[in-house]
């Protein structure tokens, strides 16, 4: 089963990207809380990772039907392969690709479902959690409160929406110019050569796909 979060934001990141004001940095609170114990303590776990294990147990039985027969398919291929002729050889060999393809995508279709099906199962608890969790800051009056658990990395679970500011900044991008092709560049920047496209510091452009 998943865990509360699994975002990669670091703690210092979190910081910069839910800036706090200078006016009210006096006043910010910060909680923390480990999401992975929560998630492993919060009533209805159990029984959604029991059901969720009781019904993968079909699939499982399915990928191992389809598993053995591929492989007695390939022994018995191995086992006769020096009295086939050359024609038999392509034709056998064909045959266990395309039943390898058609493998391949059935397992692959089991997995998804699988995994819509975990989803079903978990996002009623996390929606649970996350409404306790919102309920407690908004009550403690904390500016924001930060997961500290190992597969968090530090993400931000909930925060004070009055220190949104990215209304500000879009507000703020809109307001830039935008410069636009054909003009001569201002501050006596050099033009980039001909077919070449300048790019953000710290940002590579894609390489082309190869041609045939």
């Amino acid at each position: 089963m998943r865990t509360l979060t699994g975002g990669a934001i670091g703690l210092a990141a979190c910081f910069v990207l839910v800036a706090v004001p200078a006016a009210q940095a006096q006043s910010t609170r910060i909680a923390f809380v480990d999401g992975q114990r929560i998630f492993g303590s919060v009533p209805g776990r159990t029984e959604a990772e029991a059901q969720f294990n009781k019904e993968m147990d079909s699939v499982r039985a399915r990928e191992k039907l389809m598993s053995d027969s591929m492989a007695a398919l390939i022994a018995d291929y191995s086992k006769n392969e020096a009295t086939l002729s050359a024609a038999d050889k392509t034709t056998r060999q064909q045959s266990i690709r395309d039943r390898q393809a058609a493998f391949q995508q059935q397992q692959q279709q089991l997995e998804q479902k699988a995994q819509e099906r975990q989803n079903e199962l978990v996002r009623p608890i996390l929606d649970r959690i996350h409404r306790v969790i919102d309920d407690l800051r908004s009550e403690n009056g904390y500016t924001l409160i930060v997961d500290v658990s190992p597969n968090a990395g530090g993400s931000v679970v909930s925060f004070d929406k009055n220190l949104d500011v990215t209304d500000q900044v879009i507000r703020k991008l809109q307001s830039m110019p935008v410069a636009t092709g054909g003009g001569a560049s201002s501050g006596g920047s050099p033009k980039p050569a001909a077919g070449a496209r300048p790019t953000p510091s710290g940002v590579t452009q894609p390489k082309s796909p190869p041609t045939n």
